[in-house]
């Protein structure tokens, strides 16, 4: 039975997999290899919030151009230039971000690259969200914004950073990164531990194929299934079967 006070991930199957959606104003991570559906993903999440609950939602880009993303998404019937039009969604684009000088000059002060950039970022999603009154915030990837830091410390405390203003926003956010070590005995990436929920995207061998595999890591406030899953990529989006295994 779905959950009334949960907001649906927008994949037809995953919901019955976390009792219903996800925990209300909560970050949830979607990590997985290279051609796994990030992207489409965390798009899909925007759209079924707009389309079917009347949830406004903003996508922040920090990969792809905006032209190439909306043409992509295109593919599925998902039409994001009207939706921004209509005021329903936001598009927030971080490329240049990763442009910005080593260091520069704010006034009297000098402030590092890396403090810019996610100082820049946070403001830009806070808003992009109170403008358009968003239920819902999409981040795809994590990936781009860790990268700028060598130190893992440092990393920890830019996705800390960005967790905690993600939630201070009140929607409920999808974020994206790279899985890095893929496989059921995988090494742990910091922002799963820094996330309210990890959804672990990747291939898997099955027999003598490979299937497309969907595991949910951890979900707080929800009583889920951590059984890895099948899921498609189809012409509509994100399938995921919950009531099917992988293992015999």
């Amino acid at each position: 039975m779905k959950n009334s006070q949960r907001i649906s991930s927008g994949v037809n199957g995953l919901d019955e997999l976390i009792d219903g959606g996800f925990p209300p104003g909560r970050v949830i991570l979607a990590t997985g290899e290279p051609g796994s559906g990030k992207t489409i993903f965390a798009v899909q999440y925007l759209i079924q919030g707009i389309t079917e609950h009347d949830h406004n939602g903003v996508f922040v880009c920090m990969e792809e151009a905006k032209p190439d993303l909306y043409r992509e998404m295109n593919l599925f019937g998902w039409d994001l230039e009207t939706h921004e039009k209509n005021g329903k969604l936001a598009f927030v684009d971080a490329t240049p971000l990763r442009l910005v000088p080593s260091r520069l000059k704010v006034g009297d002060l000098a402030i590092d690259r890396k403090d810019f950039t996610t100082t820049t970022l946070m403001q830009a999603i806070k808003t992009a969200a109170e403008r358009i009154h968003a239920t819902r915030i999409s981040v795809d990837s994590l990936t781009s914004l860790s990268l700028q830091y060598q130190d893992i410390y440092q990393k920890r405390i830019a996705t800390l950073d960005l967790v905690g203003a993600l939630a201070n926003t009140g929607a409920t956010s999808l974020v994206t990164s790279e899985l890095k070590s893929p496989g059921l005995k995988r090494s742990l990436q910091p922002e799963e531990f820094l996330s309210h929920g990890v959804i672990v995207m990747q291939n898997m061998r099955v027999g003598t194929s490979l299937t497309r595999v969907l595991q949910i890591m951890k979900m707080r406030e929800t009583a889920c299934d951590n059984q890895p899953r099948p899921y498609r990529i189809t012409n509509h989006g994100i399938e995921v079967y919950p009531s099917e295994t992988i293992f015999k």
